[in-house]
């Protein structure tokens, strides 16, 4: 059925129900209030199953090592622990032996989503207080987007439809795999009713109100900080025009400068909390280059392509997609909106606007049209905020709000996480929509009308993954270790911290041995520990005694990982599995090494010939546990990338230079570094070159200089 344009329908769309006594309007809401729940609810079991038939032993994601696994880790450490998420804590059991420093600033920056995961983890378990966030978000959401819609135009099947719609949108079901936090659109919806609120009466408790309510959205992750905060920033100037077209600006700007005051005030507060707690305890913020925000940006076809496991169309529409991923996932990039959703909205702008021109500035007394206005601007303004930092547009490259964002703050680069505040803004128009197509109509028309569009909304936002949980039942090796307490324990292999595997981190909450892993991104701990992560290299067995550590469970895969060869290097097989196997380290520890730290590539080369590549200004960190205080020679081979250069050497402690050392092209030269002074057992050398890292000829496009290999240090006599 087309949308019918004559005046009639348009009155009706905007008009209430007749008026009904108080109770007869209690019970009719609660009613549909009751319907809308079970519906929401029963979808959500459905959509999940079988994650209900055992939250507390499954996991709603294809396997254990994701995001997921990695934030079911950490909450069961806390709960373990009785750690208290919002103060000062160190995790003595990750990152051993050095620990981890629990980044509660930044715990209080997502608030809420903290205490609702934590909260949930504490009352029932680290696994099932993850499916019960996952469902919160779903119902929570459905709820939230249908008692607003119901509130703004009176009608509980249409709202009952747009719920539909934002809650079960295929970016809302890809949390399933780990991204729960970023389906969590209820929050974004009530800050966006009570800045519609505001625009119909702007009093100062509204005004606290939109404010509360908006800090609430942006406390649920740091994404949500810029995702609520450009809904803020976008509802007010709906309201503040509202304001003018109502001759009601002085208060209008009263009410809006109550909500940012809010808004100021606590993420002010949390930013001096920031100031004064420094180091580890902020948390670390991510630095993104340029090409992360190209890669995981929207582009318009992944809007109107329906998902990949759409039940109709996702065989035609999965491969297209996967070779479109632009450096993506589909983790990131399952946007789909609905194309139905995208009819059924631009048929309520369609509407809003022929009322617009009907009653002009009278359009701005009602708070529907203040509603279908914002919904739209919504929706267009996360759309652009999604957008690539710069796009091709008529010859020209024109740069987007990313690109803006990005040279203020590289911290975000995910801008498809937009796609919620897309939707919500998509939805109110849906509903606005859907209550014309339903107004007046008698009871067996309503329920065709009803039946039709939920049969083609359900099918149409299908995006129900085929595998949808993973059993949480640790392998025998993590079983063995539980046996066997003491000691440090590392899994190989070794992953940086941007690319992790969890599962180890997820396993600690069985075995409850001090993990190697946890370490921070680019952390000192992170770069000596992706020093070890062969275990062919001679001098890995006695760095991992010297650094505690008991035992190394070895997987499959892993370079070194075969029984001969670590038995040769002083490994001790203590369990063997089919996933993985349990050795004992034996071999002697090591007295005095040479880690490269920062400004260094990954480790290159084999067993007795490891190099890095400097990037930057190189940082050489020696440890010595027999020499606390003494003098001595570090030695190294080094050589540079297509053109000579001169190396200089510094003390990191003194800043006195220790040597400049003229480094031949593409062959490897041995460097003698006199006079390095260890105090308490530590030393801190700074590396420096001539000419800075360029790409090489050959076409590699890393930055190289200088490479340094086998780095060792000798105490003088």
């Amino acid at each position: 059925m087309s949308l019918d344009t004559s005046t009639a329908v348009h009155e009706r769309a905007w008009s209430r129900v007749l008026p009904l006594t108080r109770a007869e309007s209690f019970r009719i809401a609660r009613r549909s209030t009751l319907i809308a729940l079970a519906v929401y609810v029963a979808y959500a079991l459905f959509l999940t199953w079988p994650l209900p038939t055992d939250p507390g032993g499954l996991i709603s994601a294809q396997g254990l090592s994701g995001d997921l696994g990695g934030s079911i880790s950490r909450v069961a450490y806390i709960v373990q622990h009785h750690v208290f998420p919002f103060a000062p804590a160190t995790f003595h059991g990750l990152n051993a032996p050095e620990g981890v420093s629990q980044a509660w600033v930044l715990n209080w920056g997502s608030l809420v989503g903290t205490t609702l995961l934590y909260g949930f983890g504490y009352i029932f378990s680290p696994v099932a207080g993850a499916a019960i966030y996952l469902w919160l978000g779903f119902v929570a959401s459905g709820m939230a987007m249908f008692l607003l819609t119901r509130r703004l135009f009176g009608n509980p099947w249409a709202a009952l439809l747009a719920g539909f719609a934002f809650a079960y949108s295929p970016w809302a079901v890809q949390g399933m795999s780990g991204h729960a936090d970023y389906m969590q659109g209820w929050v974004l919806v009530l800050s966006v009713w009570r800045m519609i609120e505001l625009a119909d009466r702007p009093t100062v408790r509204n005004g606290l109100l939109a404010g509360a309510a908006t800090v609430a959205a942006m406390l649920l992750t740091p994404y949500f900080v810029l995702i609520g905060g450009v809904g803020f920033v976008t509802m007010a100037v709906i309201v503040l025009l509202t304001g003018v077209a109502r001759g009601e600006l002085l208060a209008t700007v009263r009410g809006v400068f109550l909500a940012g005051a809010v808004v100021v005030l606590v993420f002010g507060a949390i930013g001096v909390l920031t100031v004064v707690a420094g180091g580890d305890e902020t948390g670390s913020l991510r630095t993104e280059s340029i090409t992360q925000l190209y890669a995981y940006t929207a582009r318009w076809r992944e809007w109107v392509l329906p998902d990949q496991n759409n039940l109709i169309f996702g065989g035609l529409t999965k491969p297209y997609l996967t070779s479109h991923l632009h450096g993506s996932n589909f983790a990131e990039s399952s946007i789909y909106l609905g194309d139905s959703v995208l009819l059924l909205a631009l048929g309520g702008v369609f509407l809003g606007l022929v009322k617009l021109r009907r009653v002009g500035r009278a359009a701005a007394r009602d708070i529907r049209g203040v509603a279908v206005a914002g919904g739209a601007a919504l929706a267009l303004v996360a759309a652009w905020f999604s957008a690539p930092p710069k796009v091709h547009l008529l010859g020209v490259w024109v740069p987007m709000p990313s690109w803006f964002v990005f040279h203020v703050t590289s911290t975000w680069r995910v801008y498809t996480r937009f796609v919620e505040l897309i939707e919500l803004g998509l939805c109110i128009l849906l509903a606005f929509a859907a209550t014309a197509l339903l107004a007046r109509r008698g009871r067996v028309a309503s329920a065709v009308v009803i039946a039709a569009l939920a049969a083609v909304l359900v099918l149409d936002l299908w995006a129900r993954p085929p595998i949808r949980t993973t059993k949480v039942s640790a392998p025998a090796e993590y079983t063995w270790l539980k046996d066997h307490p003491g000691g440090i324990v590392a899994d190989y292999p070794l992953e940086p911290a941007v690319f992790p595997n969890y599962a180890p981190l997820l396993w600690q909450m069985i075995d409850h041995h001090p993990i190697f892993q946890g370490y921070d991104a680019n952390s000192d701990s992170e770069l000596m520990k992706l020093d070890l992560v062969d275990l062919r290299e001679p001098s890995t067995a006695s760095r991992l005694a010297a650094l505690g550590v008991r035992y190394i469970v070895v997987h499959p895969g892993q370079p070194g990982g075969d029984p001969a060869n670590l038995t040769r290097q002083g490994y001790v097989l203590r369990f063997s599995g089919p996933d993985g196997s349990v050795w004992q380290d034996d071999a002697r520890p090591a007295q005095t090494w040479v880690d490269g730290l920062q400004g260094f590539s990954v480790v290159e080369g084999g067993p007795n010939a490891e190099y890095r590549w400097m990037t930057g200004t190189g940082v050489l960190a020696i440890t010595s546990r027999s020499c606390l205080s003494c003098w001595g020679v570090l030695t190294f081979q080094s050589a540079s990338a297509d053109l000579p250069r001169k190396l200089t050497v510094t003390d990191g402690r003194t800043g006195e230079v220790l040597a400049t050392v003229p480094i031949p092209p593409d062959r490897s030269a041995p460097v003698r570094i006199p006079g390095v002074k260890l105090v308490g057992g530590q030393a801190r050398l700074l590396l420096t070159t001539d000419i800075p890292a360029l790409p090489p000829k050959d076409g590699d496009p890393r930055l190289l200089s200088i490479s340094v290999g086998e780095p060792r240090f000798v105490s003088s006599p």
